[in-house]
């Protein structure tokens, strides 16, 4: 249970009290101590912070001596953990050996070469049958059947599908805001009496991209409402530069109108859009047909993402907060966010648990915890790699000093034991006799 995230203080809650992400880890942490042969994990890593997804990939690589089957958007953790990828696309099963960055390589490379096959085998077929129409009614009747029905036995390679339909995300800005973006001088944030974090200090400028990461329940998205001014802080200040319009997704979806339509949600914000203009705008959200007339409380949570994106485009904003951008979405739509936020031209604050996403994006990583908080220029596994090297000077220190104490200790042991045997030699010689001496 500590390793998914839960604390002493959790242990006596009723289960009916907990959130729904403590819900998730407490039926995961039961379902692990079950110890059973096949475990079937359905998005294991949605309601982790990082510390209890690391500890979840290195249970199942280390400790775990099943099977696994996994359905997860988790990139890096699928990095971590599977040794098969098998693709569930167009009604088919295929699989790949390795990891998912292997899957990815062997993915691309099968579609090449279905692809030159496929081109071999249509050209095969154009020709034989336009030998077949040329030599059916002529001399050459008895070749023009045998091509027949060798065209007929063939086995049809499928057309490979080199692209498939993504969503289409372009964020654009037409203002230029300063260079100081954000600046946070010695905030505090307290409720009664606990204490989420204390003297935080942060400089955002221009163009940054910056990660905020850390464990659940340290004040991370109330962080991001006291820079959005929907909370004041209990001490310091938050300052948000001049000429700034800030764009903010909420992994709640909160800002979205659960009774609207999906067409009535985006033209809200575009009053003046006829409804084919509306309808053009969302298929770039691969909501099509009568799809756009769907209520959003009958929308998936991918689907509602979707939306979500589709009104944060409109904003135009040149400072985004993203909270937990990639939740609920499919890798292809990951990627698809990826590469609009590497060419967005302006400055992006991002709350997030995925670690591919982060190494793709972020410049910069925010770490807060719970009695400290700092800042570290570099991608997620930059952060990894000095975490690490970090704690290996630690542990050399602490073992040169453990050494140092021994050498210490067997050196006043060595003196103990030397003082204590002169002491013993001086009281023999003051309990030798004196020597006697006798005249002749």
């Amino acid at each position: 249970m500590g390793g998914l995230g839960f604390t002493h203080a959790d242990f006596e809650l009723p289960v009916g009290v907990l959130s729904g992400g403590q819900k998730g880890r407490a039926a995961l942490a039961h379902l692990l101590l079950e110890e059973p042969d096949l475990l079937l994990l359905d998005e294991p890593t949605n309601h982790l912070d990082l510390g209890g997804t690391e500890w979840l990939e290195g249970f199942i690589r280390n400790e775990y001596k099943g099977a696994v089957v996994v359905v997860s958007h988790d990139r890096y953790f699928l990095d971590k953990v599977v040794t098969k990828v098998a693709e569930l696309q167009n009604h088919k099963l295929e699989e790949y050996s390795g990891n998912y960055t292997k899957y990815v390589f062997l993915k691309e490379r099968n579609l090449l070469v279905q692809q030159r096959q496929y081109v071999r085998q249509q050209e095969e077929i154009k020709r034989d049958e336009d030998f077949i129409r040329r030599y059916k009614a002529g001399q050459r009747t008895k070749e023009a059947r045998g091509r027949e029905k060798k065209l007929a036995r063939m086995e049809l390679i499928d057309k490979p599908q080199l692209h498939t339909k993504k969503i289409k995300l372009e964020f654009t800005t037409e203002l230029r805001g300063g260079d100081d973006v954000l600046q946070l001088r010695k905030v505090s944030k307290r409720y009664g009496d606990k204490t989420l974090f204390e003297n935080m200090e942060l400089d955002v400028y221009r163009h940054d991209r910056v990660g905020i990461i850390g464990p659940n329940g340290v004040g991370k998205t109330t962080l991001i409402r006291l820079i959005m001014g929907q909370e004041e802080p209990t001490s310091g200040t938050v300052k948000v530069g001049h000429n700034l319009r800030v764009g903010y997704y909420d992994q709640e979806h909160a800002s979205l109108n659960l009774d609207n339509t999906v067409l009535d949600e985006i033209w809200e914000l575009r009053p003046n859009y006829i409804q084919g203009q509306v309808r053009s705008y969302l298929g770039r959200f691969l909501f099509g047909g009568d799809e756009v007339f769907k209520p959003i409380h009958d929308l998936s949570g991918g689907e509602q993402s979707r939306v979500a994106l589709a009104k944060l485009l409109l904003e135009n904003a040149n400072f985004l907060i993203l909270d937990e951008p990639t939740n609920h979405l499919d890798i292809s739509s990951k990627e698809v966010l990826e590469k609009a936020l590497l060419d967005y031209p302006a400055t992006t604050l991002i709350v997030s648990h995925d670690r591919y996403f982060l190494d793709k994006i972020v410049n910069k990583i925010f770490f807060m915890d719970e009695d400290r908080t700092w800042l570290w220029n570099g991608n997620y596994t930059a952060y990894q790699e000095w975490k690490l090297e970090k704690k290996r000077e630690e542990e050399t220190k602490a073992a040169e000093e453990r050494k140092r104490i021994a050498r210490e200790k067997k050196r006043l042991a060595t003196e103990q034991r030397r003082q204590a045997s002169a002491s013993s030699k001086k009281k023999k010689k003051k309990k030798k006799p004196p020597k006697r001496t006798i005249g002749v």
